[in-house]
């Protein structure tokens, strides 16, 4: 799964989200950002770890950045925390 933020301001950096939802309920989330505004080289920062339902909340609390559409992405993490859960 991979999420896409635009920059909050003209010239901040989009960030790339590469999450990877593990069979415990978590997810493993790589984050990539441009380092010199649009078009810059990348950087990937440290990767972390988080559940998936706090994931989805991250999501949610940045829903004006995420491309596509954040609600869809957010109840696609619900759905596999939820899954987890029931398992």
């Amino acid at each position: 799964m991979i999420l896409l933020f635009r920059p909050r301001n003209p010239g901040d950096a989009f960030e790339v989200w590469h999450i990877t939802p593990r069979p415990d309920g978590a997810a493993e989330v790589i984050v990539e950002r441009e380092t010199d505004g649009p078009g810059g080289p990348t950087m990937l920062a440290r990767p972390f770890l988080t559940t998936l339902t706090r994931l989805a909340r991250l999501v949610e609390e940045e829903a004006d950045r995420v491309m596509p559409a954040a609600q869809m992405m957010a109840k696609r993490l619900r759905d596999l925390a939820a899954a987890r859960l029931a398992s």
